[in-house]
């Protein structure tokens, strides 16, 4: 094997592996982005009609029930109180007699009091009762009662109005919903025989770009130029730059490789139950400080750039090549058409 096809082989490993990188991160990508329905409108609610509000209502006048004077009738009973205190001042043995029929006259003073004043509140309710039953009284009140009934009636007549207003919007609202309506069925339909259909399809196209590439970089790898540890983005980019910037060949590259992953891992102090985690680890270390390496970045850039324009004599001897490099320029035209017309948006 000359040193020539091993670099052919390695560039070719690396092409393929950059290739499944690229398109598994764009199936990863269109896998977070689905294409989201249409969102059906929101019926609007129809209204009700609410109660009117309890106006605030005119009172009827308030009636201030004339001055009664209170009869003296009470003064009836202070002749037997008077008498009473006599009598029990004109001998010592008549005092209790004479206390007798002065409290008896107090007692009659106060019930005829109490009578008198019974007489007045009688007296001025009836009065109360005349003017509330006066033919002016009345008046007035039938006045009120009309104000009291037309606030009523206008804020019924608000509440009313407000309904209808409300109502009208309903309507309004109808009519655009049902027309948002038509128009959601019409998007749904396209968004599920175009959208999620087109959607799909890319999907399955990509996932079957993966699978010829896979298969393409299989049939790489079985040409077993590369051993099985070594087949790796990282690996095969390092082995590639190695070989491609310098005159050595296969063997002293995988020497250094290995030098320098024993380097990495005795820095990283890998334990033996984490070692197949690292090593994936390592591989995506490499890679990236190849890719920082202006010189191999170059260098894999221009070897990714002559393979997709020319492809090389080892991709053509692979059968499903052919089927595979269409799938992936087919892919690349979608997406840089994709980034034409979002940057037109």
């Amino acid at each position: 094997m000359s040193r020539q096809e091993e670099l052919e082989n390695l560039t070719t490993a690396y092409y393929l592996e950059d290739t499944l990188l690229i398109l598994n991160r764009d199936l990863n990508e269109l896998n977070h982005n689905i294409p989201k329905a249409p969102r059906q409108p929101l019926k609007p609610t129809e209204p009700m009609e609410m109660t009117p509000q309890k106006v605030q209502l005119k009172q009827y006048p308030q009636i201030q029930p004339p001055y009664i004077k209170t009869p003296s009738n009470w003064k009836k009973g202070i002749p037997l109180y008077i008498i009473g205190i006599i009598i029990g001042l004109i001998k010592e043995s008549f005092i209790f007699i004479g206390s007798v029929i002065a409290i008896c006259g107090i007692v009659y003073s106060l019930r005829l009091l109490s009578k008198d004043r019974a007489w007045v509140k009688q007296q001025k309710k009836e009065a109360v009762e005349n003017i509330r039953n006066s033919a002016d009284y009345q008046k007035k009140c039938k006045e009120i009662d009309s104000e009291n009934e037309k606030r009523q009636l206008a804020e019924s007549n608000r509440v009313h109005e407000e309904y209808l207003k409300m109502y009208e919007r309903y309507k309004s609202e109808c009519k655009d919903y049902n027309n948002a309506l038509e128009q959601y069925k019409k998007d749904y339909d396209h968004y599920q025989t175009y959208t999620m259909a087109t959607y799909n399809s890319k999907k399955e196209e990509l996932k079957n770009v993966i699978a010829q590439t896979h298969d393409t970089l299989e049939e790489v790898y079985k040409k077993n130029i590369i051993p099985a540890q070594y087949r790796g983005i990282g690996s095969v980019a390092y082995l590639a730059t190695f070989m491609g910037t310098s005159d050595y060949d296969l063997k002293f590259a995988i020497e250094r490789y290995d030098q320098d992953v024993s380097h990495r891992y005795q820095q990283q102090q890998v334990d033996i139950a984490n070692q197949q985690l690292n090593a994936m680890r390592t591989q995506t270390q490499i890679l990236n400080d190849v890719l920082q390496n202006q010189h191999y970045a170059t260098y894999l850039n221009e070897q990714v750039l002559d393979i997709q324009e020319h492809g090389n004599k080892l991709l053509r001897s692979i059968s499903n090549w052919q089927k595979a490099d269409i799938l992936i320029n087919e892919h690349r035209y979608q997406k840089r058409q994709q980034a034409i017309k979002k940057a037109k948006q």
